[in-house]
């Protein structure tokens, strides 16, 4: 038989399991012979959705596959391309405010018309309330065969 565990994986603030101790944890469930350990992954915000925030999934299991000898690690939910587009817009996101948040306007070769900045409006607040899909704005999910 086989046996795997879920990565305690919540933001806690100043009680945040660190790298350290979350390798050990991983580690002595290597010793007891788990062969998986997984970890949640909702893009699903804060509240009002859930009472509290995860760590980025991505990144920890990154980091964790470097403090580990043999446990497998995954993601419990992980739809790929949306994670994907959202890790990207994060990382993007980053990189324009520790780049002191310069005007991207210049770089439109023809300026956002009134419908444009509507759209984008709207976009976002599809996203804020984690409506993307459902009201089918995601372009991956407008390729054939990706429904």
């Amino acid at each position: 038989m086989r046996y795997g565990l879920r990565i305690p994986s919540f933001a806690l603030g100043p009680n945040t399991p660190t790298l350290e101790a979350m390798g050990r944890y991983l580690r002595r469930a290597e010793d007891l012979k788990f062969e998986a350990a997984v970890t949640i992954d909702h893009l699903l915000l804060t509240p009002p959705a859930y009472a509290t925030t995860w760590l980025e999934p991505l990144s920890m299991l990154s980091a964790l596959a470097g403090v580990t000898r043999t446990i497998r690690l995954g993601t419990m939910v992980n739809d790929q391309l949306l994670h994907s587009a959202d890790q990207i817009a994060d990382f993007w996101y980053t990189a324009w405010v520790d780049a002191g948040k310069p005007d991207l306007d210049v770089l439109l070769s023809t300026p956002l018309t009134k419908k444009d900045k509507k759209d984008c409006r709207m976009e976002f607040k599809a996203y804020r309330k984690d409506q993307l899909i459902e009201k089918h704005l995601l372009l991956a999910r407008k390729q054939p065969g990706w429904e």
